[in-house]
């Protein structure tokens, strides 16, 4: 049966869904026409955006269109994308700002502010752009940040850093949703706590009102570690009895399946031997008995498929591996491809949809759907395009921790606090990799402590 996995390879048409994949940056060189046709794009989508998002007439001046340093756009080629980098007029040495315009199939997918804000910034915009784009870290001393010009446009997120190590990082939500400890009306941010030049970094969610700078309440939430380590303030799972009767059904759903379950002991055969990702889809479409597989190139950590492959609300779940090299936990590509399969209206039914995966490092997870709202609007704030999906790769690494350096254990604690950081109306459950016939839903509670539902 493991001769299916070299027998498919398909060929990404239309929209893609791509796990993992690298980031490579090409310079394109522009003409004179070039530049100004591409400042004519840039300015075409800001202006019509002007009335969609709040505040873009007036954050630099009276129209941000009008800031821009037309001499010095260029257009590369990046990703699955094309971008437009367009530099902002500033008297302010230590300010630079750049617009990033990016597009697919010749049509605007997508705008973002990025920001620089330290001493002699116009030297350093550049270079850390670069390593933004390119998944690498940001090392200075300052302020990095970004706002979507799309989407009804916010701040996505802002890091203070002080020589690359994240002090503080404030992240907005398109609703400016919180969590169930938020009071109505009041800010948070997310604060570092100890010394920056230290091993470990502790944070806290910090409630406050931005005009007094009173402080309503102070959060523990985990502590991140130079080399991995870490953790929330109970170090482990915990038992925790009460009714969660829809988590418990979805875990007694997969427990179930015999079919899922001699699907997945596949697709772990792969993630132990193979050097390339495998994903069986399973529809409603009776060809296959509805199940479809995918796979990978050799040493390549992502799969691409075409969505028009699948029916509209045919997709009931989807399961994939990581092979050697690749996460213990799920990508931003894995959310992506999640996100991209409901975007499409490609999955039957939001409420019984499960995603998961399978890894070389002995773990298996399910992601499932609890409030298909939230994970819509988290989609659209940072999955939607390339840029967004790197700023969401940056939180990864940079303010969680997440790393193939870390123990499983540690990935996905990390993991989980950032689905529930985020508000993504997503549900975790952590599989048996031995038998691959008992879940488990784990969730932050209201005391943020992290605890296994035992379902029977």
């Amino acid at each position: 049966m493991i001769s299916y996995f070299t027998r498919l390879r398909l060929v990404a048409l239309v929209f893609l869904i791509a796990f993992y994949s690298s980031c490579q940056q090409h310079s394109h060189e522009l003409i004179p026409n070039e530049t100004y046709q591409y400042a004519e794009e840039v300015k075409s989508y800001l202006n019509s955006q002007r009335y969609v998002v709040p505040g873009l007439g007036n954050e630099f001046g009276d129209s941000l269109f009008r800031q821009l340093d037309v001499s010095g756009i260029k257009k590369i080629s990046w990703k699955n994308s094309e971008l437009i980098i367009a530099p902002l007029k500033s008297n302010n040495p230590n300010r630079s700002a750049k617009v990033l315009l990016e597009f697919k199939n010749n049509k605007p997918v997508g705008g973002t502010l990025i920001e620089v804000n330290a001493t002699g910034a116009g030297d350093k915009a550049g270079d850390q752009l670069q390593n933004f784009l390119n998944k690498k870290p940001l090392n200075f001393t300052g302020r990095f940040k970004a706002t979507s010009l799309s989407n009804g446009g916010h701040e996505l997120l802002s890091y203070t850093l002080q020589k690359g190590k994240l002090l503080r990082a404030e992240i907005v939500q398109p609703d400016r949703s919180r969590n169930a400890l938020a009071k109505a009306g009041v800010p948070d941010q997310l604060a570092a706590v100890g010394d920056p030049t230290g091993n470990c970094v502790t944070w806290v969610r910090v409630y406050y009102n931005p005009e007094t700078g009173e402080i309503y309440e102070t959060l523990y939430l985990y502590t991140v570690c130079d080399g991995g380590g870490g953790g929330s303030g109970t170090g482990n799972e915990t038992q925790y009895e009460y009714q969660q009767q829809d988590l418990c059904a979805k875990a007694r759903s997969l427990k179930d399946d015999t079919v899922f379950i001699s699907k997945l002991a596949l697709l772990k055969y792969a993630a132990q031997n193979m050097n390339y990702e495998a994903a069986w889809v399973h529809t409603n479409q009776p060809a296959n008995g509805g199940w479809n597989l995918f796979t990978g190139q050799p040493d390549q950590h992502h799969i691409q498929m075409n969505m028009n492959n699948f029916s509209d609300n045919s997709v009931q779940g989807m399961m994939h591996n990581h092979f050697a090299g690749g996460f213990s936990i799920f990508s931003v590509s894995d959310l992506r491809a999640m996100y991209d399969l409901l975007r499409y209206n490609k999955v039957e039914n939001p409420a019984n949809f499960s995603f998961t995966v399978i890894t070389n490092q002995g773990t298996t997870y399910t992601l499932g759907i609890e409030n298909v709202q939230r994970f819509r609007d988290f989609g659209n704030n940072w999955l939607n395009n390339d840029v967004n999906a790197v700023l969401l790769e940056n939180r990864y690494t940079l303010q969680y921790g997440i790393s193939n350096d870390n123990l499983p254990a540690d990935n996905q604690e990390k993991f989980m606090n950032l689905l529930a950081d985020s508000n993504t109306g997503l549900t975790f459950y952590k599989g048996n990799f031995s038998s691959l016939d008992s879940w488990r839903p784990i969730v932050r509670d209201g005391n943020n402590e992290f605890v296994i539902i035992p379902c029977r």
